[in-house]
């Protein structure tokens, strides 16, 4: 395994797209940590590896606030354009939503890594049964974050000055801690978009500390503003 991979096993856990941050998800990767442990310190005991989907298509170069050529995807499907940083890949395979991370995934890596460093970004439409963002933000956030401060999420309405014709006309941010395994927790700050007629979410996945946090936030906003529907 390369050095700069520094992960937690949680072979078996799954994260699907559209159930970003799942209680059950989460829950079953820290099980699978603990039972490691429980076993005692095996060759990656001490690392962590965590399983994302990464998923995406590209096209047209744009450019963002700092300079960086973008890409267009298109999901035909749910019926979206978006622009994402030209440099981050995505992972071929379905033109549903996007899915894409800062960093090239390696073969010999079992499942998808989000390793230190790495962040994950994913554009998906709300699921039928969910028709406003504080319902999606309620489904997203771990019951944790109610009560302890070491979850506690942060709730704000970025300001949209002169919305497109199809582009959000509200965003509301929400971010929290997600806690993988003791003292290993990931950043979430999802932008939950309100198109009038669809609601879309834009998920910002990073690993506590991330010096580039403010960076990797400010990339995740133009994702947001860059959205157009269909």
């Amino acid at each position: 395994m390369s050095a700069d991979f520094d992960f937690l096993q949680t072979s078996g856990a799954h994260r699907a797209p559209l159930q970003q941050g799942s209680s059950a998800a989460r829950g079953h990767a820290i099980i699978e940590i603990m039972k490691e442990r429980e076993q005692g310190p095996g060759p990656h005991s001490l690392r962590a590896l965590v399983l994302l989907l990464v998923l995406a298509a590209g096209a047209v170069k744009l450019n963002g606030q700092g300079g960086e050529a973008f890409k267009e995807f298109q999901s035909a499907k749910y019926h979206f354009t978006v622009q994402y940083p030209a440099s981050w890949f995505p992972l071929a395979g379905t033109t549903d939503i996007l899915d894409i991370t800062n960093f090239e995934r390696t073969p010999r890596v079992p499942g998808i890594a989000l390793r230190v460093g790495g962040a994950e970004i994913t554009v998906t439409q709300a699921p039928s049964d969910v028709h406003t963002a504080e319902q999606w933000v309620l489904r997203d956030l771990p019951d944790a974050s109610w009560v302890s401060k070491d979850f506690a999420a942060e709730q704000v309405d970025l300001p949209v000055s002169d919305p497109a014709a199809g582009g959000c006309q509200r965003i509301k941010r929400v971010t929290w801690r997600d806690e993988l395994a003791p003292e290993a927790y990931l950043v979430e700050t999802n932008y939950y978009c309100s198109t009038g007629a669809q609601l879309y979410k834009i998920a910002l996945s990073n690993w506590d500390g991330d010096r580039d946090q403010s960076k990797l936030r400010l990339i995740a906003t133009e994702v947001a503003q860059s959205l157009r529907s269909q």
